[in-house]
């Protein structure tokens, strides 16, 4: 004769809640733990110039319905374009020409060299400031996405193109 049983279960939503998104349980804590971890390695990956962009890295967390997230970065205006370049190295792949005027004007930085990155043709007083019709831009230095490789491995990191 064959056995049956009814079984019924009962879910404590409000303990589930607590479980997943509370500040002290453990997914929270793991993903609290991960974005410290990115945020410490991208200021380590960051150029330094004047140390403003190493020092406005941090990071936040968020609690939408049952997904906890953080945010990692700078909210900096110009850390896009330190991230992923500008000009012909920038998402738009082309030289940067003045919007207005005939001369970009502009004091090279001690990491640019005494040319910057000027393009040929561009006027240059020694020790002064650049004039040029164009300049070829910079490189970028991905400090957050080498971050993300490092301090998560394993994890589905990958880079998304912007587009100019």
């Amino acid at each position: 004769m064959p056995v049956t049983a009814k079984v019924r279960i009962i879910v404590d939503q409000a303990a589930v809640r607590e479980f997943l998104t509370s500040p002290a349980g453990p997914v929270y804590q793991f993903i609290d733990d991960k974005a410290q971890k990115v945020r410490d390695a991208a200021k380590r990956y960051a150029p330094e110039q004047s140390g403003d962009l190493r020092g406005s890295i941090d990071y936040q967390m968020f609690v939408n319905n049952l997904t906890v997230y953080a945010w990692v970065g700078s909210r900096l205006p110009y850390a896009i374009f330190v991230h992923e370049g500008t000009g012909i190295y920038g998402p738009r792949h082309s030289m940067i020409y003045p919007q207005r005027g005939r001369y970009l004007v502009f004091t090279p930085s001690s990491g640019m060299g005494s040319w910057g990155q000027a393009a040929p043709g561009a006027d240059h007083p020694a020790g002064g400031k650049v004039f040029a019709r164009a300049v070829r831009g910079m490189p970028g230095t991905p400090y957050l996405y080498f971050a993300m490789l490092l301090e998560l491995p394993g994890w589905p990191v990958r880079r998304i193109p912007l587009t100019g």
